[in-house]
């Protein structure tokens, strides 16, 4: 129980900064191309690419932005 305790509080040490820079991201440079976008978001997509003006789609956060062609 010693060693699963240890790793669960080594998983959220880790995770908790991951956490907190993804929420702190950059937007994403427009011309990025589409094979390193991958079909997640941007153009061909309902999903803008992340960025300080578009939200984090989280549980119970409302509908997102429709696309704008941004990215």
């Amino acid at each position: 129980m010693a060693m699963g305790a240890f790793y669960n509080l080594l998983y959220l040490c880790f995770n908790i900064p991951i956490w907190l820079i993804t929420f702190q991201m950059d937007p994403v440079p427009s011309g990025t191309p589409s094979y390193i976008l991958n079909g997640i978001c941007g153009a061909g997509t309902p999903y803008e690419c992340p960025g300080p003006d578009v939200h984090v789609p989280l549980p119970n956060s409302g509908p997102l932005l429709p696309f704008s062609g941004r990215n």
